[in-house]
């Protein structure tokens, strides 16, 4: 065997390869680290968690979700993850190294950087969203202040 195929990384591997081409791929792989990089990223995205539920386009429900839904439990722990979103008109980082917990962050108005939430699961954005709407109310935020800091970039 070659030593040089010993990993691969399947970066933006969306919902088009698992269902086309991800079996024969990795049952190749063997025991060999197979790496998924940003698959909500992908041009038709799906996310681990969920685990093939998503939509299916085509009407083929049935066999997509089984399929993806086999794939998914194959890669189901995140073991790296950092995401920068905008939620609320905050600036928000996810991130996670495994075996560590997942955190979200946000920057302050005055460029410090907060932690909102330290858990052993990924947060759902309604809850990171909960969390913002907590952090407002605490530290008295108004949409003006927000618009402000916005403004002043």
């Amino acid at each position: 065997e070659d030593p040089k195929q010993d990993a691969a990384v399947v970066f933006l591997g969306g919902r088009k390869f698992v269902m086309q081409d991800s079996a024969a791929f990795i049952n190749g792989m063997k025991s060999r680290l197979v790496v998924m990089l940003n698959s909500e990223d992908a041009a038709t995205t799906f996310r681990l968690e969920n685990k093939g539920q998503e939509v299916s386009a085509g009407g083929n429900f049935g066999k997509d979700v089984k399929i993806l839904g086999k794939f998914c439990e194959e890669f189901r722990e995140e073991t790296y993850y950092l995401r920068l979103l905008l939620l609320s008109d905050w600036p928000v980082l996810i991130f996670r190294a495994y075996p560590n917990k997942w955190e979200v962050y946000l920057e302050a108005l005055d460029g410090d950087v907060v932690r909102l939430l330290y858990g052993s699961r990924k947060p759902l954005a309604e809850e990171i969203l909960q969390e913002i709407a907590k952090y407002e109310e605490e530290n008295g935020i108004t949409n003006a202040d927000k618009m402000a800091k916005i403004q002043s970039r």
